[in-house]
């Protein structure tokens, strides 16, 4: 080859314009690998925190939230708490006790509603944990959250079987007894 045709004295000469320089292939992907992965923790870390009212406003809304004389926060809602027991018509399946026949409604997790004096619903909650009483029937947990705290007594009905009237102080202190059947 001579100098003509591209060759020096060293070897050929190469056209600088056509050669480019040799970069990293991996260096683009991984910078976009680990800004993805930062906005995905990002994202992730972002989801995982609690919504809504910070930890000194969630102590007011659990005891019901409002101010006292003393300054310290008066309870507008309670939880209702209490036992419902059904008598002569139940049956345990897998170890779950619940209503039979007429009483096939009364199993874990039905309806309890608590209505104020004047007959509103005032709140809704449900019977769970429900225990054999052996052949004479079963027994539930009555739990019902956010009932107002205003009223001087209550109604309480477990699905459609008919209010039961219950005083507040007893609604308030978990000794609302119900019971159904023979």
């Amino acid at each position: 080859m001579d100098e003509s045709e591209g060759a020096g004295p060293n070897g050929p000469v190469i056209d600088q314009e056509l050669v480019t320089p040799r970069r990293r292939r991996w260096a683009g992907p991984f910078v976009g690998g680990v800004a993805v992965g930062a906005l995905l923790l990002s994202v992730v870390w972002g989801l995982s925190q609690p919504k809504g009212p910070g930890p000194a406003s969630l102590l007011i809304a659990a005891t019901g939230g409002g101010a006292t004389t003393s300054g310290k926060a008066a309870p507008t809602t309670f939880t209702l708490l209490g036992t419902f027991s059904l008598y002569g018509t139940s049956s345990t399946v897998g170890g779950a006790c619940h209503g039979s026949g007429g009483y096939s409604d009364i199993a874990d997790g039905a309806s309890v509603t608590v209505y104020d004096a004047a007959g509103k619903v005032d709140a809704i909650g449900a019977i769970t944990r429900p225990q054999s009483l052996g052949m004479s029937g079963c027994t539930f947990s009555i739990v019902v959250s956010a009932v107002p705290n205003d009223d001087k007594f209550y109604q309480v009905e477990i699905t459609h079987r008919g209010k039961v009237t219950v005083t507040a102080d007893d609604a308030k202190a978990g000794r609302v007894a119900l019971t159904l059947g023979n």
